[in-house]
């Protein structure tokens, strides 16, 4: 392992320890959760340097469940995703949308990390900065600004199109309200190459 890639790989080692460091912003496990487990795939992709195949761009369609866990505004979700070409060593943009059942609205954009186990699975491991400017009849998360986490598990078809499941972590983390609810997202999801489309 080159020396370059020996440092990204402690980097992302402390800060999945750091994650771990009891403290109240840190009260939320699926956010704790996803971050620890994060970390050790973003460390493991990052050993293993850039990949062998030029990834296009991909449009990704889902639907699913909002507030999957607590079951307290549980609705169905619609989403729709870009995700450009990976910039190097696995990592690029995303930028998507869902929408609810409920009439809520969330936009998001932000950067995904792809590792590709065995040729077929593809595990993408993404953050990014949401906004929720509408949430309808729906949960109430305590601000319009979010952060969303999680990880899309895809399956990589002969015709170059996925199929797959995301779960992904909605919440402000009290960074502008004490009232941080949070929520949990699982949607199935169909990827398709946009060339194809």
């Amino acid at each position: 392992m080159s020396g370059n890639r020996l440092l990204a790989v402690v980097c992302a080692l402390v800060a999945a320890i750091a994650t771990a460091a009891p403290g109240p912003a840190r009260a939320d496990k699926a956010a704790t959760g996803i971050m620890l487990g994060g970390a050790a795939f973003l460390a493991y992709g990052l050993a293993m340097g850039p990949p062998q195949d030029k990834e296009p761009d991909m449009l990704t369609v889902g639907s699913g469940v909002f507030d999957a866990v607590d079951g307290e505004d549980t609705a169905g979700l619609f989403r729709i995703e870009y995700r450009p070409e990976l910039l190097g060593l696995r990592t690029g943009p995303l930028f998507g949308m869902t929408g609810t059942t409920d009439g809520g609205i969330l936009g998001y954009g932000g950067v995904r990390h792809d590792i590709l186990f065995a040729g077929r699975l593809l595990v993408s491991l993404n953050l990014s900065l949401a906004a929720y400017p509408v949430e309808g009849s729906g949960k109430d998360l305590g601000s319009a600004v979010q952060f969303r986490s999680g990880f899309d598990v895809h399956y990589k078809l002969d015709d170059g199109s996925r199929i797959g499941a995301s779960f992904h972590h909605i919440s402000h983390a009290e960074a502008f309200d004490d009232f941080n609810p949070g929520t949990e997202t699982l949607a199935l999801t169909y990827t398709i190459p946009i060339g194809r489309l």
